[in-house]
């Protein structure tokens, strides 16, 4: 009786596999800056939600308390938060709306409009809505992109376009579009 050897298992050869990892490195070493700038993209993007979606909690709050309230934003440190008009002076709340945002690393904050005072920029909200005219604008320090958040008009949302100079601002920007 003649025995019958099973086939061999197939496998991969050492050659084969190594030329795959090969391939696979190679297609991360092109693809990965560009997932790079991507991410910095969306970082900057973020941040200007983050400013915008602020400033609307804002105008809401205003409302709500009947009473000013303002954005605040601490250039040094990248955060914004949240204060009410209180009869000692503006005071972060102390409900969940007191809470400090982060608005991401290597970014320039500057302000047209509003209030300066040493690393802090601020945009006051009125009860009945209306919105100081100003401007933030988020500078990307490594490549220079920028993203604004500014209103045509006090009563206009804050929305997040192109940055408008002060004369744009002071004119309403009606040639330049701001989207959400």
């Amino acid at each position: 009786m003649m025995r019958r050897h099973a086939n061999p298992s197939r496998g991969f050869t050492l050659i084969e596999l190594v030329l795959v990892m090969l391939i696979v490195a190679l297609l991360l070493a092109v693809v990965a800056p560009s997932l790079g700038g991507l991410l910095r993209s969306q970082r900057l993007d973020q941040s200007a939600r983050t400013v915008a979606a602020m400033l609307r909690e804002a105008r809401t709050h205003a409302a709500a308390e009947a009473r000013p309230v303002r954005v605040v934003i601490d250039t040094e440190d990248n955060t914004c938060w949240l204060e009410v008009l209180t009869p000692e002076g503006f005071e972060r709340p102390r409900s969940t709306t007191g809470r400090v945002l982060e608005l991401g690393d290597n970014l320039t904050i500057e302000l047209i409009g509003g209030t300066e005072e040493g690393s802090l920029l601020m945009v006051r909200v009125e009860p009945d809505g209306t919105g100081e005219l100003a401007q933030i604008t988020l500078t990307r320090e490594t490549d220079g992109k920028q993203l604004a958040v500014a209103c045509k008009t006090p009563t206009e949302p804050y929305a997040i376009g192109e940055v408008l100079t002060p004369r744009q601002l002071e004119n309403g920007g009606d040639d330049v579009e701001l989207y959400y």
